[in-house]
């Protein structure tokens, strides 16, 4: 089920609705939440709803248990049942393949004997690699001791597949979503009205920016690099940057403000990514769930900073590494995230060598995010690109010179492209304010611009094309 869909809107007013109906009742309210979340996912998924209910059942056993005993063993025998649950069937349906016939490939390699892999017939599951996550940071906190387990099945499997959140994120904390479930909500007009204001602004971000530069730009011209200018190639080496963050950007917020609108609170996703002025900046700012579950439950645990400079940087590597090869079973994935290893460390060593104030970090704020939008725009490439093949193309394309133009409208994409980007780096100035006035408009106007935006969106909507995180 699309957020820009009819079916969506009518699920969320059901569910909005049905909560502060039962504002009062929270076994009601939880048991709406759950009807919600699995309509919304059985929708599209329902032939493997039955591993994210499972893998939910298998999490909430686990802490429990976990939290009964205090014999040491017994307590990390049973967080190992419990990752490797979580872990085995992301493995299965996300990385057999890609397993398999890179064995294969090297096996061929090593013995001089062809061996081919005959691929299985996997069907990848939406949202697997998100709440998976989410499920297992669960046991893993009551291990550590962080939260009690909770003895409700009922609200753990809300906290699992709360539906705005289910498929992309942003991923949530079990100490942050479980205890709003127990307490009543509060009746709050604004927060209502601003969860409204989100889900508005990201339905726009979606529809009028991220898949009109997929379709005009972006897809066109990665469908085949090699039959491109230098000029179009620029323009989708940009246009993806944009596209991704305005697309999975959009998804967050519709997201945030979807349960806003019930009273719920989910942590922000995004702040503002292409004004980073380092590498560290920019996974303070992109992706925030995701970076600090990896910081959380990967890189502290495999010593973080403590094990001196260079451990830290082997930490650091491997942390990106994995959040690479998280997105997707391709080698792109992983290359994409051995580049943010790299600036990371590229940062650690200026940090260490050259004193502040000098050289490089004496450079004007706005030099340094131009510089760091350009390396993010970067990695992007392999990110998108099918094949390194591809991702190489389409960045020499760049040098090549003109060419011959194969994009209609060239002359308006450009400037427009220019004019997106310049809006989005001034967003943090303007949008508060264009929120504060949404919020005192009256309600009953409210209602229907809404209506008008939904329609008039509706009219140049391209075909519901699916946010791009749901591949992962």
């Amino acid at each position: 089920m699309q957020f820009d869909s009819a079916s969506y809107v009518v699920l969320l007013l059901v569910g909005v609705s049905g909560f502060w109906l039962f504002r009062r009742r929270p076994l009601c309210r939880a048991l709406l939440l759950l009807v919600c979340s699995l309509i919304f996912y059985m929708s599209s998924n329902w032939q493997v709803a039955h591993l994210l209910l499972g893998i939910t059942f298998l999490d909430y056993v686990s802490g429990l248990v976990i939290a009964a005993t205090e014999v040491p063993w017994k307590r990390r025998l049973l967080l190992m049942i419990s990752m490797a649950g979580n872990l085995g069937v992301l493995f299965y349906f996300k990385y057999f393949n890609f397993v398999g016939s890179n064995l294969a490939a090297l096996g061929s390699l090593l013995s001089g004997e062809a061996a081919l892999y005959q691929p299985r017939d996997i069907f990848l599951p939406a949202g697997i690699s998100f709440y998976t996550f989410q499920s297992m940071s669960y046991t893993i906190d009551v291990y550590r001791r962080r939260i009690p387990a909770t003895r409700s099945l009922l609200d753990f499997t809300v906290f699992v597949i709360f539906f705005p959140q289910l498929v992309a994120g942003p991923i949530v904390r079990a100490a942050t979503f479980l205890p709003q479930l127990l307490h009543r909500p509060r009746w709050a007009p604004r927060r209502m009205t601003r969860g409204l204001f989100l889900v508005v602004v990201g339905v726009c971000k979606k529809i009028l920016f991220a898949d009109l530069l997929g379709m005009m730009i972006v897809d066109r011209v990665y469908r085949d690099p090699s039959g491109f200018g230098s000029i179009d190639s620029l323009l989708a080496f940009y246009g993806y940057s944009m596209q991704i963050y305005f697309d999975f950007s959009a998804y967050s917020d519709i997201a945030i403000g979807s349960a806003a609108m019930m009273g719920l609170r989910l942590p922000a996703n995004f702040r503002h990514p292409f004004l980073a002025t380092d590498p560290s900046d920019l996974w303070r700012r992109w992706h925030i769930s995701l970076s600090t579950w990896l910081r959380d439950y990967l890189y502290i645990p495999l010593g973080g900073n403590r094990r001196g400079w260079w451990r830290t940087q082997f930490n650091l590597m491997a942390t990106m590494l994995l959040g690479g090869l998280w997105h997707g079973a391709h080698w792109n994935f992983v290359f994409w995230g051995g580049l943010h290893g790299l600036y990371l460390f590229v940062q650690r060593l200026v940090e260490r060598f050259l004193p502040a104030g000098r050289g490089l970090r004496a450079a004007p704020r706005w030099l340094k995010i131009a510089f760091m939008f350009h390396l993010t725009c970067f990695t992007f490439v392999f990110f998108r690109a099918r094949t390194m093949d591809q991702a190489w193309t389409l960045l020499s394309n760049i040098f090549a010179g003109p060419g011959d133009t194969s994009l209609r409208y060239q002359h308006w994409i450009l400037p427009a492209t220019v004019l997106v980007l310049l809006g989005h780096l001034m967003s943090q100035r303007w949008l508060p304010s264009v929120q504060r006035a949404f919020m005192r408009t009256p309600e009953l106007m409210v209602a229907g611009a809404l209506v008008l935006i939904t329609g008039a969106l509706g009219l140049v909507s391209y075909g519901q094309r699916p946010f791009i995180y749901f591949q992962f």
